[in-house]
């Protein structure tokens, strides 16, 4: 997984302790790696690479050689995507799943996403944020979901930030539409920031955050699970519409 807010990726070598033999060789590259750390957990060998800096990375395991091959950010992929959700949703998360569709929009759009969903080392919006400043990411897409018994969806971005063509406001226009309808959620419209969510202002690119007001209790396992599939409906659509209007055209509205 990436924890891409601390230039960090974690490799598990599922059962590896089977098949690494004792005395293995651990090499790296000092102009990429600034750390490496290897441990066991339980029967799996955990890798853990610290970067210099925000970077791509390729993976092979070939003649029991574990190979990272590093590329700058952007070489495989022209168009970058943050995905964000708070670190506090992570039990009403299913994760197989979302990092399943993830990987698989990835491929079929050939941009490459960010997700917190993937991370499991606690973080902040703002961390985020500055992370997708950094690396100059085309879009913030972000997802929240609120323990309510009044089931409805909010969007809210900086409306004070525009650009050209498509900008915070066209965003938040495109989740709320697509989220209302793959939810059945109530729209309560599209407003703008409050205090509480001053981290959208400090975007640099387009950024908008959907809120999903549901039953989050132990009675609503199975209807969280399904709004949990909407909602990657959801992003499938909307990821599709800007790759296919935004990216592609580069100057057509969505």
């Amino acid at each position: 997984c990436e924890e891409f807010t601390q230039n960090k990726l974690v490799i598990t070598l599922k059962n590896g302790i089977s098949y690494m033999e004792e005395g293995t060789v651990l090499t790296s590259d000092s102009a990429w790696m600034e750390a490496v750390g290897v441990y066991r957990h339980e029967d799996d060998i955990v890798i853990e690479v610290y970067f210099h800096d925000s970077c791509d990375y390729q993976t092979t395991y070939e003649n029991g050689t574990l190979t990272l091959s590093f590329l700058p950010i952007r070489e495989q992929y022209e168009n970058l995507l943050v995905v964000y959700t708070p670190w506090s949703n992570r039990n009403n998360i299913h994760m197989n799943e979302w990092n399943q569709a993830i990987q698989k929009l990835q491929e079929e759009y050939q941009v490459k996403i960010f997700s917190t969903i993937a991370m499991q080392g606690e973080y902040k919006a703002e961390e985020v944020v500055e992370f997708a400043n950094h690396v100059h990411a085309d879009m913030v897409i972000g997802m929240e979901l609120v323990d309510s018994e009044e089931a409805k969806a909010v969007t809210v971005c900086n409306p004070e930030y525009f650009i050209p063509d498509f900008g915070n406001v066209e965003l938040e226009a495109l989740q709320e539409k697509e989220y209302v309808q793959k939810t059945g959620l109530t729209a309560s419209g599209i407003i703008g920031c409050d205090e509480m969510q001053s981290w959208l202002k400090q975007a640099k690119m387009p950024i908008a955050l959907t809120q999903f007001y549901f039953p989050l209790d132990q009675k609503h396992v199975e209807q969280t699970y399904n709004l949990n599939q909407k909602m990657i409906e959801a992003l499938d659509s909307i990821v599709k519409q800007i790759s296919d209007a935004y990216w592609s055209a580069g100057s057509e509205d969505i």
